[in-house]
């Protein structure tokens, strides 16, 4: 069923928010030193892995 009042795109627009200041919130931690890595993880620690912001 498709539906007309807008409901999907409410959707859309609230992922993209939540996901631009999950990434925002993220990166900032990363800067701070706040947020580490370990294991198999442990070569993002270096920040040159970001190309790009995903938003």
């Amino acid at each position: 069923m498709k539906r007309t009042d807008g409901f999907q795109q409410g959707v859309r627009v609230l992922g993209k928010l939540f996901r631009r200041l999950f990434l925002t919130r993220l990166l900032a931690r990363h800067d701070s030193g706040r947020l580490t890595f370990f294991g198999s993880m442990a070569h993002f620690i270096d920040r040159a892995w970001n190309v790009a912001p995903a938003y």
